[in-house]
């Protein structure tokens, strides 16, 4: 199936090949994304799909470990592997010329891996050390609780695990979860760059073969956001301050309208939270806010590092902003739209960035948006849409998280 520049097959197995050809590129660059994550993972063995990941490349049954940091090194291949909470990706980018030998390379971790035993500690040692630093870092600490406490599970849990959880992890259950979870079936290959399309789609036909599977869905839960106030107590001279609430996935009407009021509240300096929160009142070293839509899902996140003296103010101008309280300027409007505009045209010439986003579309539409309906729905944003997004999607359902010495109240 081609749609103008876009290729998309599916295979047997029901592995998913959308491909997009980029002109005026050398580089090409692809994203697998296996449908498994921290989800899947057992109550007693949570971190269970991020030691199996960073597991992948410590050798498979044609290469050692040091053979395949060489084999990257000889074919310049640049790669990220990643464990998610619904979804897992391996992504890379060579020259064009080199990308039959990297996807060679992918398939062979992804479906050959010895997972040597003695590399399990020292895996799990790292995984540790993370969840060490986010202890040690109040802005990581309070996004963590934060999602803890704002989804149920098991949406809630930490990506990297817990404790008690990666110590309870050994190989086995890294060669079962492996078996189990990474399957073809619901799988998505994304490509980008300089690639001929027949040699790519018949090359990884070849390579997944003897690649089968069926993929169970998880179904998303219903109920994720409920209005409520945690305060995580902790001695520091700091007073973190995170919350969330219910906003609209990518497929609905008011998506754009929702996209660039959080560009307008959080677009850099000129930001509405920077200059209030900031600039105006010196209330805080750090504030800012994000839109994020993860499939079947969107909310509106909002974070501030202040002071316990601080907090209070800090969290009333907060919520004032968030809410809208002050008509938007034709100035800001342009200014945002400009800005998220500038970031779609400047991800579109890299081949990395746009075979994550055809990857992620699809994934979570169904479907892949062109630059060009992307860049229209950004700029057919109005004032009168921006009003009409945040009078039918307010803050009712805000989860409030506090990390400090002191608790505030969510008076909205």
């Amino acid at each position: 199936m081609t749609t103008r520049d876009l290729h998309i097959h599916k295979y047997s197995n029901g592995l998913v090949l959308v491909a997009e050809p980029m002109e005026g590129v050398q580089s090409a660059a692809f994203s697998l994304l296996i449908p498994c994550g921290a989800v899947q993972e057992k109550e007693d063995k949570l971190g269970l799909s991020n030691l199996t990941f960073e597991m992948l490349t410590k050798g498979t049954k044609l290469y050692s470990s040091k053979e395949l940091s060489d084999e990257c090194e000889r074919i310049g291949l640049q790669k990220g592997i990643g464990s998610g909470m619904e979804a897992s990706s391996f992504s890379a980018q060579v020259l064009g010329d080199n990308l039959k030998d990297a996807l060679n390379l992918c398939f062979e971790i992804i479906q050959n891996p010895t997972f040597p035993e003695d590399e399990v500690d020292s895996v799990r040692s790292l995984a540790l050390q993370d969840l060490d630093a986010i202890e040690d870092e109040p802005a990581s600490k309070i996004m963590d609780v934060l999602t803890k406490e704002y989804y149920p599970k098991p949406f809630s849990r930490s990506t990297i695990g817990t404790r008690e959880g990666l110590e309870n992890i050994n190989v086995s259950d890294i060669i079962a979860y492996k078996k189990d979870f990474f399957l073809p079936d619901g799988a998505i290959l994304s490509v980008a760059g300089k690639f001929n399309w027949e040699e790519i789609r018949d090359h990884v036909g070849t390579l997944i073969s003897d690649w089968h599977g069926k993929y169970n869905e998880i179904k998303i839960s219903s109920g994720f956001e409920k209005r409520r106030v945690i305060h995580e107590k902790k001695e520091s001279a700091q007073l973190q301050i995170a919350l969330a609430y219910p906003s609209v996935f990518v497929d609905h009407p008011d998506y754009y309208n929702a996209r660039v009021w959080v560009n307008v509240l959080s677009g850099g300096m000129s930001g509405r939270l920077f200059i209030e929160v900031r600039e105006k009142r010196g209330l805080v070293y750090r504030v800012g806010a994000s839109h994020n839509s993860i499939r079947g899902r969107s909310n509106i996140v909002s974070y501030a590092g202040t002071t316990p003296e601080n907090g209070e103010e800090c969290l009333e101008v907060m919520l004032n902003e968030l809410k809208g309280g002050i008509e938007i300027s034709q100035d800001e409007l342009n200014r945002s739209k400009v800005d998220l505009k500038t970031r779609v045209i400047m991800q579109t010439e890299s081949s990395l960035s746009r075979a994550s986003s055809i990857g992620h579309d699809l994934w979570t539409l169904g479907r892949v948006r062109t630059t060009e309906e992307i860049k229209a729905g950004i700029q057919n944003v109005t004032k009168e849409g921006i009003e009409s997004y945040l009078k039918n999607f307010g803050l009712e359902k805000t989860t409030l998280v506090v990390l400090g010495e002191k608790e505030l109240s969510l008076n909205l």
